[in-house]
């Protein structure tokens, strides 16, 4: 039906003929989450909408929403001179897909008693400005901070060679 229409069907991934290695491919696997922000509060809201209490809008006029299953995030380039790119994907569909040129990343550091050592935590935010210059997150939480702090080094280690 959606071919007669004009549109051609995607085929699965596992059918899809296998791509060209890119010069430099990484990946990872770990929880993905992304910041969704409220929308502002309409003057004149709508009958069938029902208005959000006002607890949300004090305390980060949003909320993190967490994908149900594990995130496969590959950093690939093209080729050797190419700009290194972040994808995101859930279930095989890319979520998030990002120059690393453009991401600011944070790795938080913790400790959990004054005795201990501060050490990096399991989660790495990143962020971007959209096209409507509005800052955009989302999170990545990996197995173990290890996991994490690799990944952080290699983005920035990217990040200082495509400067």
């Amino acid at each position: 039906m959606a071919e007669a229409a004009g549109f051609t069907a995607i085929p699965p991934l596992a059918s899809r003929p296998a791509p060209i290695p890119p010069a430099v491919r990484e990946q990872w696997e770990a929880e993905f989450s992304r910041f969704f922000i409220f929308p502002r509060r309409c003057s004149s809201p709508k009958a069938v909408l029902r208005p959000l209490s006002g607890i949300m809008f004090r305390h980060g006029r949003g909320t993190w929403l967490t994908a149900s299953s594990p995130a496969t995030i590959l950093i690939c380039k093209a080729t050797s001179d190419a700009a290194a790119v972040l994808s995101v994907c859930v279930s095989g569909y890319v979520y998030e897909e990002h120059l690393l040129l453009n991401l600011q990343l944070s790795w938080p550091q913790v400790a959990c008693v004054p005795q201990c050592p501060i050490r990096g935590s399991r989660a790495v935010f990143m962020s971007f400005c959209d096209r409507f210059s509005q800052v955009q997150k989302f999170a990545l939480r990996f197995p173990t901070s290890a996991v994490a702090e690799t990944f952080f080094n290699f983005v920035k280690e990217k990040q200082k060679v495509l400067v």
